[in-house]
């Protein structure tokens, strides 16, 4: 099913009609009439706002999965653990563990594995998603934290750049497929949080924490902080990090100088 199959089917068990969601949603009958057809991709906004009308997990209306495992909290490592990540480059589907229900968000690693196994579903469900832009770019990718002390031991640095790297590698392939309207930021030097800014002029922020992010009961990682749901998140984000980092900020075609740096 597509995700107006799925929108269509999700209407006739709630005993809605297009006319009644428009409503609910204050948006136009034509728009959801268009997604119900097929002919328009909801947005961002308009994906998140469908979910909380429906009561629905992006994950569901999007891929037709629901979610079997809840991430923690980012200041949980153990439960992260806990949490099976074995990705097959065969599949034909996303893991459907990897994004809390009404904020997608996807780990590098997986996406990075898509493309070095030159797996060509997985790879045209990126392509498809960036397109669309209900995935790509506004929602980018979740690094996990690796230590909770702060102590890092060798293995646990070198995860951690191998895992920037991915990153960069991912982020590298968008640019290739469409445009990433994007700027990237170098670890802060307290927290070393690896961020990527997203039109923060439109009052919107893309929020990756790397390692020690302290944003304990604040926004998930890969979560958009939008300036009018969020202010306190966006505020408090904004002038923390991104007014200090914003100096370090690099554009998307400094990638490969980035990259040879962190080699």
């Amino acid at each position: 099913m597509s995700l107006d199959q799925r929108l269509s089917a999700l209407l006739r068990q709630k005993q809605l009609s297009g006319r009644d969601l428009a409503r609910q949603m204050g948006y136009a009958e034509s728009t959801v009439s268009k997604w119900l057809n097929g002919h328009l991709v909801p947005s961002m906004d308009a994906l998140i706002t469908l979910c909380e009308t429906l009561n629905v997990s992006a994950d569901w209306l999007i891929w037709g999965t629901e979610l079997t495992h809840q991430p923690a909290a980012i200041t949980t490592t153990p439960a992260w653990e806990a949490v099976d990540t074995t990705f097959s480059t065969q599949s034909t589907t996303f893991p459907d563990f990897i994004a809390p229900a009404k904020s997608l968000f996807f780990t590098s690693i997986w996406l990075t594995r898509a493309f070095d196994a030159n797996n060509p579903v997985l790879f045209r469900l990126v392509e498809q998603g960036i397109h669309m832009r209900f995935v790509f770019p506004e929602l980018v990718i979740s690094l996990r934290r690796f230590d909770t002390n702060g102590q890092e031991s060798p293995e646990q640095r070198e995860r951690k750049k191998l895992n920037i790297m991915d990153t960069l590698y991912v982020l590298k392939q968008w640019a290739k497929l469409a445009p990433v309207a994007v700027r990237l930021t170098t670890a802060h030097p307290v927290n070393n949080l690896l961020a990527i800014n997203y039109d923060t002029d439109a009052g919107r922020i893309l929020y990756i924490p790397y390692l020690y992010g302290d944003f304990e009961h604040g926004p998930r990682p890969g979560f958009i902080i939008d300036q009018q749901r969020h202010p306190d998140w966006y505020h408090e984000f904004r002038s923390r990090y991104v007014v200090h980092m914003w100096e370090q900020a690099r554009p998307i075609s400094d990638l490969d100088a980035l990259i040879e740096q962190i080699k």
